[in-house]
């Protein structure tokens, strides 16, 4: 797993949900248009977002193709199929002229933590007109 150093001295991992958020936000600003019209009518809104001219149905499924290709590894934190889709997506906001907004940064450092469930445990649920027993992994995460 590439992990960083944090000023704390705890171990932490880049996540790419800045990266993505920042995607979302980019694509989806609109400023309202000064000359809507006074008839009722819905407001008219502009979108004036570098890159945006190049979003279509056909460019959003071949990013889905591209992220959910077996090459990036199902993207969880901590794999290289992370980095894989933050170099992606970095590599894809660069090219619309989106520029970091993290300081000069793509990215974030925040901790990452990893959590193993010993054994079997189970959730034993009784009160009502019959007791339940759930069993892990089986019946609930």
């Amino acid at each position: 797993m590439r992990a960083f150093i944090g000023s704390s001295g705890h171990s932490i991992a880049r996540r790419p949900a800045a990266v993505t958020t920042l995607l979302v936000l980019a694509t989806s600003a609109c400023a309202p248009s000064g000359d809507a019209p006074a008839t009722g009518e819905a407001d008219t809104f502009i979108v004036d977002v570098p890159g945006t001219a190049a979003l279509s149905e056909d460019r959003y499924r071949q990013d889905i193709i591209t992220l959910s290709s077996d090459e990036f590894e199902g993207r969880s934190p901590g794999t290289p199929g992370e980095e894989l889709t933050v170099a992606y997506l970095i590599e894809q906001l660069e090219a619309a002229g989106v520029q970091p907004g993290n300081d000069g940064a793509w990215t974030q450092d925040v901790p990452l933590v990893a959590q193993t469930v010993m054994g079997t445990p189970t959730l034993n649920v009784t009160g009502g007109s019959e007791d339940l027993s759930f069993t892990q992994l089986d019946d609930l995460v």
